[in-house]
């Protein structure tokens, strides 16, 4: 259970700098917490020197390919590797989960989606699940993503999917590490830059739900995620 004292460290893994800092973490985090919120630049190499301060960890998404070969990438691996033998709950968020699958089942455990998955995307509840408690069978939330994690081994369980992503979610409550493929700390504004970031750079990206986002989009499923992840 989360103490007004409690320390959260957040590896920021944006590149792209006006990301840097993960706003939409900490503005999803902040109303949720008492808690100081630590940021450390995972792209630079930053981490702190010891994590036994901090009573949880959370990993942010990041433009960097999961099949990339790079110091700061194996170092936020040990860091995984530890929060797990110190039992400090940890949570990924889209490349964080996919860096969770890699550290803990190898480089064959990811790799390229068949069909990228960017937009609001139905979310599919298989197992029962932590982070999704009060949750519906199904919701929606925002997808942003070329790379996926292929599979997971005991006492990981799946925990959600969809259409085009078979692990959205996975958790071990023995171990206490949760991975999310989607971004519920996405908003409204921040998925439509992305949308004409993406066509101004003429990808060909099938963007789901983009008119629908209005309707689709609900800030209590952000809520409810994180605040079960800080409750743990």
């Amino acid at each position: 259970m989360e103490k007004s004292n409690d320390k959260i460290l957040l590896i920021d893994n944006n590149v792209n700098r006006k990301s840097w800092g993960s706003n939409d973490l900490r503005r999803a985090l902040r109303p949720l917490t008492q808690s100081s919120i630590h940021i450390f630049r995972g792209p630079q190499n930053d981490f702190p020197e010891n994590i036994h301060p901090y009573s949880k960890i959370i990993l942010s998404g990041s433009l960097t390919s999961i099949l990339e070969n790079a110091s700061w990438i194996d170092r936020q691996g040990l860091l995984i590797s530890k929060a797990i033998e110190f039992k400090i709950p940890i949570l990924g968020v889209c490349f964080g989960h996919q860096l969770i699958a890699k550290t803990l089942f190898g480089a064959t455990s990811v790799g390229v989606a068949d069909k990228p998955e960017f937009g609001w995307t139905e979310i599919k509840r298989k197992n029962d699940s932590v982070l999704f408690q009060d949750l519906p069978k199904t919701f929606y939330s925002f997808n942003s993503h070329f790379d996926r994690v292929i599979s997971v081994n005991s006492p990981f369980q799946i925990t959600a999917d969809s259409t085009l992503c078979s692990i959205q979610s996975f958790e071990s409550r023995d171990l206490n590490v949760y991975g999310i493929q989607f971004h519920p700390e996405r908003i409204l504004d921040e998925a439509k830059e992305i949308w004409d970031e993406s066509n101004k750079k003429r990808k060909a990206i099938d963007f789901q739900n983009y008119e629908n986002g209005p309707k689709l989009y609900n800030i209590e499923v952000g809520n409810s995620i994180f605040r079960n992840f800080l409750s743990i």
